[in-house]
């Protein structure tokens, strides 16, 4: 006897459809379910939640980088391609600037030279970035892609700080737009992450991981040739503030 003839036997003695038959739509249909293993505990699920990639260490190559995406990251080895003002301090993973009591801001932003390639808000830019910001009193600060309204160069979107607030920061036709954050202590070393949609025009702020804040309205739209601002400005003359900046990764479609 032909122990797998059963599979061209019908399903039922009223429906002729075979045996095969009706396995292959059993496993279609699975296959075409966007929740299949998708419930809690189950193989997709723990995979598209955890916190670290389930691969091989050293399995991920460069070449998986997205080829559809403009990536620039630094940890600041040098400061070529950006232009400062006042005093800066350059170290691997430690890098700064720093008023002084004779000039009360300042800042480093990239590049200095417009090219073709701008930051523009109809290809979703995003942005990540470490700081540590040494004192709580007496300033503001900018950690923005783009430029701080004050160098009136169109719009940017990031992060403001006024003494110890921190704020999700946008603006559209350089109108400023921003909204408190709490529960972040600046002076702890934070990762701030903040990502742009442009189908949904909408702005995701991170802070250390997690969502803070969603801006669903005036999404910018002017370009700019600056890709990002560290600032920092001393409200007190007398006062020196300094602001350490540990990494940055930029991300936006080519």
């Amino acid at each position: 006897m032909d122990a797998i003839s059963w599979y061209a036997l019908g399903r039922t003695v009223s429906d002729s459809t075979t045996i095969m038959e009706e396995i292959d739509d059993k496993i279609l249909t699975h296959n075409l379910d966007a929740s299949a293993h998708g419930q809690s505990n189950e193989a997709v699920y723990n995979h598209r939640i955890t916190a670290l990639l389930d691969h091989v260490d050293g399995s991920v190559t460069l070449r998986k980088l997205a080829l559809q995406k403009v990536i620039a990251f630094s940890h600041f080895p040098n400061y070529d391609g950006w232009e400062w003002h006042n005093l800066y301090w350059q170290g691997i993973l430690n890098s700064s600037i720093s008023t002084t009591d004779a000039d009360v801001n300042a800042y480093i932003r990239a590049p200095y030279y417009p090219g073709p390639v701008v930051l523009d808000y109809s290809k979703n830019p995003f942005f990540q970035t470490t700081v540590t910001i040494s004192q709580v009193t007496d300033q503001i600060g900018y950690i923005v892609a783009g430029s701080a309204p004050f160098f009136d160069e169109h719009d940017a979107f990031g992060f403001y700080f006024h003494d110890a607030t921190l704020y999700a920061y946008w603006t559209k036709g350089g109108t400023e737009y921003t909204s408190e954050i709490t529960g972040t202590t600046l002076t702890n070393t934070n990762v701030f992450r903040a990502i742009c949609d442009s189908t949904a025009e909408e702005i995701e702020f991170y802070v250390n991981g997690v969502l803070k804040y969603t801006a669903t309205t005036n999404y910018p739209t002017d370009t700019c040739d600056h890709f990002f601002t560290y600032y920092i400005e001393s409200t007190n003359a007398f006062d020196i503030k300094e602001l350490w900046y540990h990494d940055f990764l930029f991300e936006q479609d080519r």
